[in-house]
């Protein structure tokens, strides 16, 4: 929420300069959207004054008895394996491992999670402790046992709204390991219809920005298999991911498809929730010839009364005329805001 409120804030100075970008607009939206999507969460998330104090007095208790010696170890290890399971517990147990050495991120990761990977994941508690552990790793060779139970579970895993943040922390830490690579093939690139599940395809987003150049040919081929209903789908997040992340260079042969399509097709995408993902994102990619044949695909669309109708009548359909219509856009925002401090005026009256 504090990330989406300052790219809010930066993109505002930006406009008092009159010097607003496709992709600053693009950004701006997004930040909105992402501050009304997470502001109760944002606050849910938040530890109260005497649950902070607890946490932080269970991890020095714990962290006494690891360096007390052999027998008080072996205690402290077993308790947070159980404590790993609990909200607070959980906290307590990522706290000593952001402050380990590698030696006692390897045993904690033995002691905690060896044999419960899997149920650890699923876990909405503990699935955090993993997390910790993946990203404080130093070598994934160190616990290679997280990565093979999580290879035995395979695409399952990836679907789950817990499951989901372990693919996504080994990309981000172990994108080009070796057994990691092996997990994607299997567990992912086996899975056809994994990239048009609502969690599962966001598995896509991370191999496309932390994978490598064969993982991302793949995914370019499953996106334009049936390309038009895919972008229609979840999948449109992937398509996103992939314009908003490639070289200049690679952007002709990901949006051409899209671009060639009928105009009949092409304005459906723009009226869709997740179709107008994708017209937005090749609006803001870094390749002039993309942007404007986009652009001009999209004001051809626009001189249909019912299209723009529609796009006006939807949160969505705002944002992309922000980025194809923005002196409109803004004049009718500045007329609205006239209209109700008249209705204001006439109220005091």
């Amino acid at each position: 929420c504090q990330t989406a409120a300052r790219q809010q804030g930066s993109i505002a100075g930006m406009g008092e300069q009159g010097s607003i970008t496709c992709m600053e607009r693009h950004l701006w939206w997004r930040a909105k959207l992402q501050q009304k999507q997470h502001r109760r969460g944002s606050a849910a998330s938040q530890l109260k004054d005497e649950d902070a104090a607890f946490v932080a007095a269970l991890a020095a208790e714990l962290m006494t008895q690891l360096q007390a010696g052999k027998k008080s170890r072996q205690e402290a290890l077993r308790r947070m394996r159980k404590l790993s399971s609990e909200r607070l517990g959980c906290r307590a147990v990522q706290r000593i491992l952001e402050s380990a050495d590698e030696d006692l991120v390897v045993l904690m990761a033995e002691a905690v999670l060896r044999g419960r990977v899997v149920k650890a994941a699923y876990c909405r508690h503990t699935n955090y402790v993993l997390q910790k552990v993946i990203e404080v790793l130093k070598d994934l060779d160190q616990a290679h046992f997280i990565i093979d139970e999580i290879f035995v579970e395979g695409s399952k895993l990836a679907s789950h709204k817990y499951g989901i943040r372990s693919y996504q922390r080994l990309l981000e830490k172990f994108g080009k390991h070796q057994r990691v690579e092996a997990l994607i093939e299997r567990s992912v690139f086996g899975d056809k219809k994994l990239i048009e599940h609502p969690i599962g395809a966001h598995v896509f987003e991370w191999v496309w920005m932390h994978g490598s150049d064969e993982q991302r040919t793949i995914i370019r081929a499953l996106l334009q298999n049936d390309l038009l209903r895919r972008a229609r789908r979840c999948s449109a997040y992937v398509w996103e991911t992939a314009l908003l992340h490639s070289r200049a260079g690679d952007h002709p042969a990901l949006a051409s498809p899209l671009l060639e399509a009928p105009d009949d097709q092409f304005a459906g995408l723009m009226r869709s929730f997740f179709g107008s993902m994708v017209v937005r994102a090749m609006l803001c990619v870094s390749n002039p010839h993309v942007r404007k044949t986009c652009h001009e695909k999209v004001q051809r669309q626009l001189k249909n009364p019912a299209v723009l109708l529609d796009l006006k009548n939807t949160e969505h359909g705002e944002w992309l005329l922000s980025l194809t219509m923005p002196e409109e856009m803004e004049e009718e925002a500045q007329g609205g805001g006239e209209e109700d401090e008249e209705e204001e005026d006439e109220e005091e009256v």
